[in-house]
């Protein structure tokens, strides 16, 4: 045996794989060159922060540095700095524990602070444009349309309002392909229990992003058990220990993230509210610059769902060449003796029925209600009451939609230049309508400078505090709205000079234990009876109360003041500017 390399033969392997592979690259390069012209560089660089500062993007960012620089705890997704004394855990800052538990021994090393959201978005549209034109490949898609057919369900409009909107950990929606995939190939292979196995993993590891994420992979997984069937009973049998083993690892998984057992509440107020038009797919709402809405969007945009002008367009195509060929023969069924052998009837019904769950309490179609299933929705409410936002569940129809627009137009695969320029024409529409992206609003975090003065003043100090307290999740505000993003530029000072921090924005609290430290924050404000060790955040009229009591108070940054009790120097930190504005 021989274990010196040819290298010319290795060579002429690489071409090969790169031959074979060019639609994959086309259809990753696009998205990604699209979010590089779009929002710049800069937002792959670790050691930017600044956009993300604000809004949901801020409570993943602030809860990812707190943990980073933490020793760790059981469980391991557990933060004892912030939030303060009760703290929380990386899965309620939705900081994705698939990346933090790794990176945090990488922070270790490093004296500077970083994220990766960024490069995490880049790589789920990488990851979404791979896989759908590993799809679109299985359903006998040619080279050319599973290229910009991949790039085309990147630029989904659903995957970018995520984005938008800072929900990071939910634009892992190639899982949803990747199930559909595992799906088509357990079919079409005629029921090999290794595609099975494929599609039982994805809920272990979108445990470890996001609920929701392992809830549709996990319902996918369980409507297979009897769409199984059909390659006999210990087939479904096999699927059925499948899905029972994925349902009890996913738990752990989660657990571990920090997603349950930890006591906050799981189960929030309004199941429904965020439910789904089922003409959503349809509907840009106010994310296109060549369409009008045709209703209004729900005002918690949940159940937002659009396909993108480019998608329909090809859809329109597709199904025009689809009814013209089963014309010509004469109506005869596609696949032999109709048989459906990629499996695609039973995952059509999965999908619809997922999207019914999405449009609860009421069934309504172009913001016309048809009909009323609130008894339904009492019964869903108590299995599903941790998943509020059911209109998330019409993601899977919305993703086969646009995988089923691309299938039409396999039949162009031999006539090139008409297919090149249908898909071409999609994909600059799909581009065309997206809203110009405009200055995401950025809160300065604090430079390395400011944190470093935090350093130098903060002598004795290990808490940073906000009085009125602020605490929020995503059902209540329980206390302090008035300090809007506010909290998140001073729990970046707290996260960065190694204090703790007791005001915030998260998934889900403790209600009860929320409640109480409101009124402990109320009472701390009517005596104005502040710890040595603790620095306070107040609004000018408090300042000047604690002032006139002979607490320390100056001007710290926008319309904050920072307050201390007497026995410590403070120094105002460099940039910090105050306002005399009484709030």
């Amino acid at each position: 045996m021989s274990f010196v390399t040819d290298p010319a033969r290795a060579e002429r392997s690489l071409a090969r794989r790169l031959r074979a592979g060019w639609p994959e690259l086309v259809a990753a390069g696009i998205p990604v060159a699209w979010l590089l012209a779009s929002r710049g560089a800069g937002l792959l660089d670790p050691r930017s922060m600044g956009w993300l500062a604000r809004g949901d993007s801020a409570s993943h960012l602030i809860g990812w540095l707190f943990f980073a620089r933490e020793p760790w705890h059981w469980p391991p997704a557990r933060i004892e700095s912030w939030l303060v004394p009760a703290g929380t855990t990386l899965g309620f800052a939705d900081a994705i524990p698939l990346l933090a538990f790794p990176l945090k021994l990488l922070a270790g090393a490093l004296e500077a602070p970083f994220q990766f959201f960024g490069l995490w978005f880049a790589a789920c549209l990488i990851l979404q444009a791979v896989v759908g034109s590993r799809l679109l490949a299985e359903l006998g898609a040619g080279e050319r349309l599973r290229a910009y057919g991949g790039a085309l369900l990147a630029l989904s409009p659903v995957l970018w309002d995520r984005f938008e909107r800072g929900h990071f950990s939910l634009a892992a929606q190639w899982l949803v392909l990747a199930a559909f995939l595992a799906w088509v190939r357990f079919f079409r292979s005629g029921g090999r229990l290794r595609h099975l196995v494929g599609l039982a993993a994805l809920p272990v590891l979108a445990a470890a992003i996001h609920p929701y994420l392992a809830l549709i992979t996990g319902a996918l997984l369980a409507a297979i058990v009897p769409a199984a069937l059909r390659f006999g009973a210990r087939r479904a049998a096999a699927a059925l220990g499948l899905l029972t083993v994925a349902a009890l690892v996913s738990l752990a998984v989660a657990y571990a993230g920090g997603f349950l057992g930890a006591g906050e509440r799981l189960r929030a107020g309004g199941w429904g509210n965020y439910s789904a038009d089922l003409a959503s797919p349809l509907n840009p709402g106010t994310d296109s610059r060549l369409l009008p809405p045709l209703f209004p969007p729900s005002e918690s945009r949940e159940g937002f769902a659009y396909l993108g002008l480019g998608l329909l367009a090809a859809g329109a195509v597709g199904l025009f060449l689809e009814l013209r060929a089963r014309l010509r023969a004469g109506a005869q069924p596609e696949e032999p003796g109709g048989r459906d052998r990629h499996g695609l009837r039973a995952l059509w019904i999965a999908c619809s029925l997922l999207a019914l769950v999405a449009a609860l309490p009421a069934i309504r179609l172009f913001g016309a209600e048809l009909a009323s299933a609130r008894s339904v929705t009492a019964i869903l409410e108590v299995p599903l009451g941790a998943f509020r936002a059911n209109g998330r569940l019409l993601w899977p129809l919305h993703a086969l939609l646009g995988v089923a627009a691309l299938r039409g137009l396999r039949s162009l695969a031999g006539r090139p230049l008409a297919g090149a320029a249908v898909l071409l024409l999609a994909l600059a529409l799909q581009l065309a309508e997206r809203p110009v992206p405009g200055d995401r609003p950025k809160r300065d975090v604090a430079t390395g400078e400011e944190v470093a003065s935090w350093r130098r003043a903060a002598h004795g100090v290990t808490k940073v505090a906000m009085l009125p307290l602020f605490l929020k999740d995503g059902g209540d505000v329980f206390c302090g709205g008035i300090h809007g993003d506010d909290w998140s530029r001073a729990a970046y000072l707290a996260a960065g000079s190694g204090m703790s921090f007791d005001s915030g924005y998260v998934a889900r609290l403790n209600a009860p234990l929320a409640r109480a430290r409101c009124a402990e924050g109320e009472e701390r404000l009517r005596t104005g009876q502040l710890e040595p060790d603790t620095i306070y955040l107040v609004r000018p009229r408090r300042a000047r109360i604690f002032g006139n009591r002979g607490l320390a108070c100056e001007p710290y940054w926008g319309s904050l003041w920072r307050c201390r009790a007497p026995g410590a120097e403070m120094r105002p930190p460099a940039g910090g500017q105050g306002t005399a504005a009484d709030q």
